[in-house]
């Protein structure tokens, strides 16, 4: 499940369709989403790089679903806000797998049947329990044990995912569905909004600065027959 919010049963529809489950159960990541956190990483990690096997390895143990993965993506972003040095130096496996760890106990309670423990952690990430165990208390440090997320949030990172997945759709397959067709479309339309002010002011400017040299040509014009007039 997702943090509380309005029209879940919608958000759940749209998860599935947007983010590419088609049928797939949201408790299982579509690929695409492998590849979206490699590509974040190989942007915003200069120094490091996730490796596409170990993301995809997450995902066939079945302990990441769709709102979990979203949720660990808005503390990646905030942990590479908060202290770009621990992010460009620390691997980004333990960062990913650090982040999911902590975004499921926030999502679900022990005990119910979402839950994931840190043992299957270990298992899914090839490591040892300690291990996760020292990950998770290193990633709550360095987030101040900051974990609560609003709906802009969650929904500004939501927005990204299908707006990479729709224009990688469009980069490896060479087309996409109606639905990422209006994704991208609503982001075009969101800069237009943006930069409209912009055009009109350069415009404006443009006009006033021909009207500006006609009149001048007019002015030199009429100054040069009332000479020859004169004449």
């Amino acid at each position: 499940m997702a943090p509380k919010f309005n029209n879940y049963r919608l958000l759940n529809q749209r998860i599935r369709r947007s983010l590419r489950f088609n049928t797939h159960q949201l408790r299982s990541l579509p690929m695409q989403l492998s590849e979206l956190i490699v590509d974040y990483f190989d942007i915003y990690a200069p120094y490091d790089y996730m490796e596409f096997d170990y993301a995809a390895s997450l995902t066939r143990f079945g302990c990441v679903d769709a709102c979990t993965f979203l949720v660990a993506m808005v503390y990646v972003d905030r942990i590479r806000k908060l202290d770009k040095q621990f992010f460009e130096t620390t691997d980004p496996n333990e960062i990913y797998i650090s982040a999911l760890v902590v975004a499921s106990k926030f999502l679900y309670d022990d005990g119910i049947k979402e839950s994931v423990y840190n043992d299957e952690w270990a298992v899914s990430a090839s490591t040892s329990v300690k291990r996760i165990n020292a990950l998770e208390l290193q990633f709550l440090d360095v987030i101040a044990w900051n974990l609560n997320i609003d709906e802009n949030e969650f929904y500004n990172v939501l927005g990204i995912c299908e707006r990479w997945i729709a224009l990688n759709s469009v980069k490896k397959f060479g087309f996409c569905t109606y639905n990422e067709i209006n994704i991208l479309y609503e982001r075009l339309n969101l800069y237009l909004k943006c930069v409209r002010p912009l055009i009109l002011f350069v415009s404006i400017a443009i006009l006033i600065y021909v009207t500006s040299l006609s009149l001048m040509f007019v002015a030199f014009r009429l100054s040069c027959t009332f000479h020859s007039d004169g004449k």
